[in-house]
């Protein structure tokens, strides 16, 4: 029974909170304003020296310091298509007019092709 008090005290104060809250919300939104000058001429540009030049290079996943990881490589073992399917699954290519596909030894043994 104390706990049916309890529950129903509980959404009554919850009910007034977010009534009063809501009226607090909506006289904030009414009495402020914000604006934004943004001035974009160019007597505020810098002048970009013609020796500064160069790349940007992001390192991700520490591919810079640490060289490509195996598990960042797509398709690593090579195993997309099949004997009379051509692999070209991205980002690899065949370079040239020969291509030899090995299937005694799968880079993972136990994982089923379809093909």
């Amino acid at each position: 029974m104390a706990s049916k008090q309890v529950y129903s005290c509980a959404i009554i104060i919850a009910l007034l909170f977010s009534v009063s809250w809501n009226g607090l919300a909506k006289e904030l939104e009414s009495t402020h304003t914000a604006r934004l000058d943004v001035d974009a001429s160019w007597k505020l540009a810098r002048k970009i020296p013609e020796t500064l030049f160069g790349l940007f290079f992001e390192e991700i996943n520490h591919a810079g310091a640490g060289g490509v990881w195996a598990e960042l490589v797509s398709n690593r073992g090579f195993e997309a298509g099949g004997p009379h399917t051509p692999s070209n699954i991205d980002p690899w290519s065949i370079i040239g007019d020969a291509t030899t596909t090995t299937t005694t030894k799968p880079f993972y043994p136990k994982q089923v092709g379809v093909g």
